[in-house]
């Protein structure tokens, strides 16, 4: 980030804080990453980098799951991956996991590798830790 924007962006909250008569937004802000950063690292069942595994296979229709038809062969339970990010969002644990086995059926119906992998969003009643 370019340090003129973080000045600017500084300006900003000075201007909001004498906007609010004196409350500290920075403090508010700091409380709030505070809290973030205890529920990622204490309360999230899984972190970046763990090894997990689909608790079930998902539905993955047309209708529910479009973008996710020509993954529907490998996202199944008991698949393997790599948790890539994690977050918290409307009140759930999410995780961003990319598959071991990802992989396409090409037009003579062979499976075919992908690398790099994909990233596939799921909530934590989905996922289970897994050996390595």
């Amino acid at each position: 980030m370019e340090i003129v924007k973080i000045k600017e962006a500084m300006k900003k909250i000075e201007e909001a804080e004498k906007f609010l008569r004196g409350a500290s937004i920075r403090y508010d802000i700091e409380i709030l990453i505070d809290a973030y950063e205890y529920l990622m690292e204490e309360v999230a069942l899984f972190k970046v980098k763990e090894r997990v595994k689909l608790h079930k296979t998902p539905n993955i229709t047309e209708d529910n799951s479009p973008g996710w038809m020509c993954a529907k062969h490998f996202l199944i339970k008991g698949a393997k991956g790599t948790v890539i990010t994690a977050e918290y969002y409307e009140r759930k644990f999410r995780y961003g996991i990319e598959f071991d086995d990802e992989s396409y059926i090409n037009h003579k119906n062979k499976v075919v590798p992908i690398k790099p992998n994909h990233t596939y969003t799921f909530e934590e009643k989905a996922l289970r830790i897994t050996a390595l």
